[in-house]
């Protein structure tokens, strides 16, 4: 179901005053050199075992064929030996970690041990569930 919908994110230039419908769900990167180390990052996952499952390079008809888009990316199987989990991406780009054995501390000390931490959601059947791994998380 993710697959599906990160597929149908529609990309582009959001401003109508430029000529462009301006009805998309995501924007370009706003640094040039950005999607190089998106590139990077994705590269390195995939290469140390994650699946790509959607998008995973520069998006070349966005905004016309100019910009600096990067395909909306879905990939899972990431690791904590993959930079990915450990840098900043600031694309957009969704990765799916498995936690052994759904244990909610051993998800806690996954999230825990990355220095960064922008943004958190934790989804869980039982609200109670949520908000105890989420009061847990730095």
């Amino acid at each position: 179901m993710a697959t599906r919908r990160v597929k149908a994110l529609r990309q582009g230039v959001p401003l109508a005053c430029c000529g462009f419908e301006g009805e998309v769900d995501c924007g370009s990167m706003v640094m040039a050199g950005q999607i190089d180390i998106i590139q990077a990052l994705i590269d390195d996952a995939v290469g140390k075992g994650a699946v790509l499952h959607c998008g995973g390079k520069r998006n070349v008809s966005a905004g016309g064929g100019e910009g600096q888009f990067y395909e909306p990316t879905l990939i899972s199987g990431v690791t904590g030996d993959m930079r990915i989990s450990k840098e900043e991406v600031f694309g957009p780009v969704m990765c799916v970690v498995k936690v052994e054995g759904d244990d909610d501390d051993k998800c806690v000390e996954m999230i825990n041990d990355c220095a960064f931490g922008l943004g958190s959601s934790v989804y869980a059947g039982e609200k109670s569930r949520a908000v105890g791994i989420g009061e847990r998380i730095r």
